[in-house]
């Protein structure tokens, strides 16, 4: 293969993927938006506040939860400092969010990416979130609680994140 039909084949290539991460994209930037504009995930929480307590987690920690699952861990953060400096989340459950949202956020639009390429995006949910809810489920066990309430300087990680313009 000459070096033209070599770039061909990659502009090809790299168009044909950077269309199809447009039709998978956009419409999901559509639905954060109908998401937060309507404050269905705020409507939701209740509901899955008892599956939370499993996993030693207050109804409290079901919104920034769900934020990082379906919106991106970046508003999963800003509800996480937000929570947390209102009082309702301690440095132990901050922690279990925490945990829980680094190995299974962004569920949706990742997935929708990998399923474009091939993957198992349904096997792939379905894993990260059991190894998140195992996880956090063990750390709830291990950890031990702290009684203060948090500072800014555990907010320092989380803020950071928050600032940096990144959706995940």
């Amino acid at each position: 293969m000459d070096f033209l039909s070599w770039l061909k084949a990659t502009a090809l290539g790299c168009a044909d993927n950077l269309f199809q991460m447009i039709i998978i994209i956009i419409p999901l930037m559509i639905a954060i938006e109908f998401l937060k504009e309507f404050k269905l995930l705020e409507k939701a929480s209740p509901a899955l506040a008892p599956a939370m307590r499993v996993i030693g987690l207050p109804a409290e920690a079901v919104l920034p939860i769900l934020a990082g699952l379906f919106l991106g861990i970046i508003y999963g953060a800003g509800l996480i400092i937000q929570s947390a400096k209102d009082g309702s989340l301690t440095h132990k459950q901050m922690t279990l969010v925490c945990s829980f949202l680094v190995i299974c956020h962004s569920i949706v639009e990742d997935h929708a990416l990998f399923g474009a390429q091939g993957a198992q995006a349904v096997l792939l949910i379905f894993l990260r979130l059991a190894f998140a809810i195992l996880i956090t489920f063990i750390l709830n066990k291990v950890l031990p609680e702290k009684k203060e309430a948090p500072t800014d300087k555990d907010f320092a990680v989380l803020n950071s994140l928050d600032t940096c313009g990144h959706q995940h």
